[in-house]
């Protein structure tokens, strides 16, 4: 199928250049046999576009992303760029084709739409995408009339394992490589694929954002308190980001607009234990920014609250240093720890030492084990949540009596880490965060 890309939302390029053109080469695929898509035309530079990354978005939305350097004399090139499409089960199909030049994605072109016939029926999925070191539970329907010891293989390799519950089965993807896969099921001499029906994703190319504390919900606290979270994403880029597209852990179905502050696109309404992980795909990650503040609408809900630091993966670190902590007992503190997963490790134990502000030896030293998601959801380079843990330590460590204010360290030899200590005046319910930043 053909389709006119008007490059007039490129807002880099300053004059105008012919209509660029899709197609599908076959312009009608077949289902079971993998295709291409062109995108060909002129640029007017001497340096050329070409595809840099296909990603299978869903079961229906191909995502294709041109890349350009930039610079190059400025002349009028002819181009032809090949995106390698993997065999797909018969439908309908979305496509959309971006371009990434020096940092920033813009949209390329609307949707244009194509068909794939043949008899290849799809199976029903729950999730498509997951991380390559595996662990991700897939539900997947049943066709047959009996799914008693079905097999479900992603790609060639078997999943780790299997539950079946009357016609609905969950299956945990294996280890695998980076691009899509077919996935089968088998039950006795019966068997259905779904081409390329599952992708798998290096955590490379996503940004790692945790939103620490984060709950949608309105939560008590001490002294009657009544705690709530507001959370806003400010959206940087010429492009809008979708929650299926650009956001991993979203149940939301509102694109985030160019250039806005909007909500944080996470499942409404928000049921878990405090706590969030939102992963965004680069290089559009690079321009988003957060902001999430706590208010205690008991005592203060006029004002504006306190800012929660929100923290990119790049922020963690093996020690962490927190200074001028108050031990007033008008206050009372919770150091909050997290980590983010790492594979199949879990629950290490980390250093916890306090120190008097101008001292080397620690008042006092503890060691905590990290506690696994409270969510089971997610997988392994994908959580949903993070490893956490915490102490309030306000006339809990008799080590500290006598201090005003201390230095806190956490340290680990395996994992990164981030933490950040909460001081709650008993008195006005006013919340002061002290963090690395």
């Amino acid at each position: 199928m053909v389709r006119l890309l008007h490059l007039a939302f490129l807002l880099a390029l300053t004059t105008e250049v012919p209509a660029q053109t899709v197609r599908a080469v076959p312009s009608t695929p077949v289902a079971g046999q993998p295709f291409e898509i062109t995108i060909s035309g002129f640029w007017p530079t001497s340096t050329l576009p070409v595809v840099s990354d296909v990603f299978l978005a869903d079961s229906s939305t191909i995502v294709i992303t041109l890349a350009v350097d930039g610079g190059g004399d400025p002349q009028t090139s002819p181009y032809i760029a090949r995106a390698a499409i993997p065999a797909l089960a018969s439908g309908n199909y979305s496509a959309r084709v971006r371009l990434a030049e020096r940092g920033v994605v813009r949209v390329f072109a609307t949707t244009f739409n194509f068909t794939v016939s043949g008899n290849a029926p799809k199976l029903t999925l729950s999730t498509t995408r997951g991380g390559i070191s595996g662990g991700t539970a897939v539900t997947i329907n049943c066709p047959f009339a009996s799914c008693a010891n079905a097999q479900v293989l992603f790609g060639t390799k078997a999943a780790e394992s299997v539950t079946v519950d009357g016609n609905r089965l969950t299956a945990i993807t294996p280890s695998n490589g980076i691009g899509p896969v077919n996935v089968t099921l088998r039950a006795g001499s019966e068997e259905r694929v779904h081409f390329s029906g599952f992708t798998y994703l290096s955590p490379n190319e996503y940004d790692s954002v945790l939103l620490p504390s984060f709950t949608g919900r309105e939560i008590g606290g001490a002294f009657g308190s009544r705690w709530v979270i507001e959370h806003g994403i400010f959206n940087g880029n010429d492009v809008p980001l979708e929650p299926n597209l650009d956001f991993f852990h979203t149940a939301s179905t509102a694109p985030l607009p160019t250039r806005a502050v909007s909500p944080i696109p996470t499942e409404e309404p928000y049921t878990r234990a405090p706590n969030w992980m939102v992963h965004v795909r680069r290089p559009v990650s690079d321009n988003v920014r957060y902001s999430l503040r706590v208010r205690d609408l008991s005592r203060a809900e006029s004002t504006w609250g306190t800012e929660l630091p929100v923290v990119r993966e790049r922020d963690f670190t093996s020690r962490v240093q927190l200074f001028d902590v108050p031990l007033q007992e008008r206050f009372r503190q919770t150091l909050r720890i997290y980590a983010l997963p790492e594979g199949r490790l879990c629950c290490n134990e980390l250093a916890v030492r306090f120190y008097a502000m101008n001292q080397a030896t620690p008042l006092h030293e503890t060691t905590v084990t990290l506690r696994e998601p409270e969510v089971g959801a997610g997988s392994r380079e994908f959580p949903m949540q993070p490893e956490t843990t915490e102490i309030d330590f306000l006339g809990g460590i008799s080590q500290l009596a006598g201090h005003d204010r201390v230095r806190v360290e956490i340290e680990s030899a395996t994992r990164k880490i981030w933490a950040y200590v909460s001081v709650t005046n008993n008195e006005t319910q006013h919340v002061t965060v002290v963090s690395p930043q």
